[in-house]
């Protein structure tokens, strides 16, 4: 821990420093933690923090491994305390909106997903310095930082991924990918054909701004789709639009609202009144199930089930 900065900033926020995490683990008045670390240290500060008694607000992804997220998910499942994902995107109306509009739209055949975002090229040069472009330390490339967030609303919205095929690119000298195609087949028999990469494209998607995310989804009586913005972008909100025929195209905005403090208010709430918290560590498990089932495929051709991992 950097001392002068961590008290610099605890001086603007009001708040205390503590160097080690395990002394803050051992107070009384502590009753609840965000784990913010770099996301290989996630799974051991979790694990502990469940252990010492206190609720888990959890950054995403829950762990870098499946072993890891199956042993936090055993200790979450016997615990009496909380332990949220932060996969924040669930609480961002527009896949709320989105996801009650499927039902309109009859039986679901397909869903096409596309998560791209503006990387420049020279950010690649300074892989050595950053934890977020290792394996090692970040568990992957985009397909984590970015496409586990999707991957958590397909479980949603459609039920658990069984099988999936994938095609995953890696960037030349590193160990994490940057574009990953992928058909994967849901255990309600919907197929999903998803996209997920960086790009050195600063005015790709809807919005022209590098944030190329969004979802379609058809049905035999209609189609949904979703396109979302920058997640620190709350003057643009994502929207819906829903076809069916013999009715105009209706669109939906969601209400500028920022995802990181709905989910806080939601984990706050679920600490306060003992219900469950959402996305939990099971939703958690089932993103990392997913992730593993997709670099497999990869590496070894052919449909990997998820059930078998």
């Amino acid at each position: 821990v950097d001392q002068d900065k961590a008290h610099s900033i605890a001086k603007i926020a009001g708040a205390e420093v503590c160097a080690d995490y395990r002394d803050l683990l051992a107070r009384p008045d502590i009753t609840a933690v965000s784990i913010c670390l770099p996301n290989h240290l996630h799974y051991d500060a979790a694990m502990a923090a469940l252990r010492a008694g206190k609720h888990v607000l959890c950054e995403k992804p829950m762990t870098t491994t499946l072993s890891d997220a199956r042993k936090l998910a055993d200790e979450a499942r016997v615990s009496q305390f909380c332990l949220q994902v932060a996969y924040m995107k669930r609480f961002i109306p527009a896949f709320e909106i989105a996801r009650t509009a499927l039902a309109e739209i009859g039986n679901i055949l397909s869903a096409t997903v596309k998560v791209f975002h503006y990387f420049p090229e020279h950010a690649w040069a300074l892989a050595d310095e950053r934890w977020g472009l290792k394996k090692d330390s970040a568990g992957g490339g985009p397909l984590v930082h970015a496409g586990s967030h999707i991957i958590d609303i397909l479980n949603w919205w459609f039920g658990p991924v069984s099988s999936v095929h994938s095609r995953i690119r890696y960037k030349p000298n590193l160990d994490v990918d940057d574009y990953t195609a992928a058909t994967m087949i849901t255990a309600s028999g919907v197929t999903i054909f998803f996209e997920c990469g960086w790009l050195p494209l600063s005015h790709i998607g809807y919005f022209k701004d590098g944030w190329d995310e969004r979802i379609e989804v058809t049905g035999d009586q209609g189609r949904v789709e979703l396109f979302s913005t920058w997640w620190d972008r709350i003057d643009m909100s994502p929207f819906v639009r829903v076809y069916k025929e013999g009715e105009p195209v209706r669109e939906a905005y969601s209400p500028p609202t920022n995802g990181f403090t709905a989910e806080v208010k939601a984990f706050v709430q679920a600490c306060s009144n003992g219900k469950k918290a959402r996305p939990d560590a099971s939703d958690g498990l089932a993103v990392q199930e997913v992730i593993e089932a997709l670099y497999r495929s990869s590496e070894r051709g052919g449909f990997v089930d998820v059930k078998e991992l």
